[in-house]
C-alpha cells in the first residue's frame, strides 16, 4: 500500500523510532516509501502534521481518500500528529505487510456528560494505473474537484 499525506516541510514529520522509515517529500506531497526489493523490512510510525485535511492510500486497484477537518498543531496531542501512519512492511513477503492510516481529532478534556464530535469522509475509487508516486498523484490531481480536497 502505497500512502500520501500533504505536508508542508520535513519539520511537520517525526519518526519512531528514528530512522525505522522512508519517505519522499515533493511538492507539498509525502508519500511513505515502501521497502525495495533487498532493503530490510521496515517497521515503525510516521507522525505528521498534514498542510490540509485529507490523507490516500493505493492498493490493489483501488485509492482510498479519508477527509478530515485540519486542525492547528497546537490542538494535537503532542506525542501524535494529526496523521500517523503506521507501517510492517517486508519487500520479501509484500503480501504480508501493513500500513494503519490514523486521524487524530483535536486532544481536549472532557469532563463527566460532556461530548465532543469528529468526523471523517471515506471516499473509495477504481484506480487502474501504474503503482508510482507520479501516477498516483496525477490520479489525486484529476480527482481533486470531484473530492473536494485541495492539492499543493
Amino acid at each position: 500500500t502505497m500512502a500520501y499525506v500533504p505536508v508542508a516541510a520535513r519539520e511537520d514529520v517525526r519518526i519512531e523510532p528514528a530512522g525505522a522509515l522512508h519517505y519522499t517529500l515533493g511538492g507539498g506531497l509525502l508519500s511513505l516509501d515502501l521497502p525495495m526489493p533487498g532493503d530490510a523490512p521496515r517497521k515503525g510510525k510516521l507522525f505528521a502534521q498534514p498542510s490540509h485535511g485529507w490523507l490516500a492510500a493505493f492498493r490493489d486497484g483501488q485509492a482510498l481518500v479519508i477527509q478530515f477537518t485540519h486542525q492547528p498543531r497546537a490542538a494535537i496531542h503532542p506525542a501524535q500528529g494529526q496523521v500517523e501512519l503506521y507501517q510492517d512492511a517486508d519487500a520479501r513477503a509484500a503480501d504480508k505487510g501493513m500500513l494503519e492510516l490514523e486521524v487524530h481529532a483535536p486532544y481536549v478534556q472532557l469532563a463527566p456528560g460532556e461530548a465532543m464530535r469528529a468526523s471523517e469522509l471515506w471516499t473509495i475509487l477504481p484506480y487502474h494505473g501504474p503503482a508510482t508516486r507520479d501516477a498516483h498523484l496525477e490520479f489525486l490531481r484529476r480527482h481533486a474537484a470531484q473530492l473536494g480536497i485541495l492539492i499543493p
